[in-house]
């Protein structure tokens, strides 16, 4: 317990001294938490350490590192590799996201009671997987932004949107981006229960192969 304790010590220091972003991964979710934002860190009961405002158990933390890397706010990184993906959450909104990964399958709940730091969350995707999906939940307007990616989900819709606000899916410049589905409860390839709408001058191919392309 006091190497651990001490272990923190080091990384608060550490993070004050260089300005850096301290990584916090769970699993297949890293969070990234820039210097100037972190604040001050609490460590309770030997087995929870918050920061800003997001409470972690200790014994769910994989690894804790710190770099130099610039985080950008109020974006999610989601970064499908075969049958895998990554995680990436910005510090600032670390406390309004829920991320879960079971294989290329992210499931995204998403929190907030408006926007954030004056702007909604981005959720960035890129990378290729045969069999892998983004379910998103919440209640409040937030962006997809397709950055090159290749998601082909055999078992149900590639992108499955449940919040029921409206939702910018926005195909980013100079990319390709191409979604195809699989048979299953949402009749379509991009499901969103709230309005979608559609932005980006990037190219964007969706094939419904059990019903609709999107509804």
């Amino acid at each position: 317990m006091r190497k651990l304790y001490a272990l923190l010590s080091a990384l608060v220091l550490t993070i004050a001294a260089g300005a850096q972003t301290l990584n916090v991964q769970v699993g297949s979710v890293t969070y990234q938490f820039p210097a100037a934002q972190t604040g001050e860190m609490t460590y309770s009961n030997g087995t929870t350490l918050t920061i800003l405002n997001k409470a972690f158990t200790l014994s769910d933390i994989s690894a804790m590192t710190v770099d130099n890397t610039e985080v950008t706010d109020n974006l999610v990184t989601i970064a499908y590799s075969g049958t895998s993906a990554t995680v990436t959450i910005a510090g600032n909104v670390a406390q309004y996201v829920t991320a879960t990964v079971s294989g290329a399958h992210v499931t995204i709940a998403q929190s907030n009671t408006d926007a954030v730091d004056g702007d909604e969350i981005t959720y960035q995707l890129s990378g290729t997987t045969t069999d892998g999906s983004l379910t998103l939940g919440g209640s409040y307007k937030c962006t997809v932004s397709l950055a090159g990616v290749t998601l082909t989900n055999p078992s149900g819709a590639a992108i499955n949107i449940t919040n029921s606000k409206r939702i910018q899916l926005s195909a980013k410049k100079g990319t390709e981006n191409t979604l195809t589905d699989g048979s299953g409860s949402q009749k379509a390839c991009i499901y969103s229960k709230g309005q979608l709408q559609l932005q980006g001058n990037g190219t964007l191919n969706v094939v419904g192969n059990y019903k609709h392309a999107i509804k």
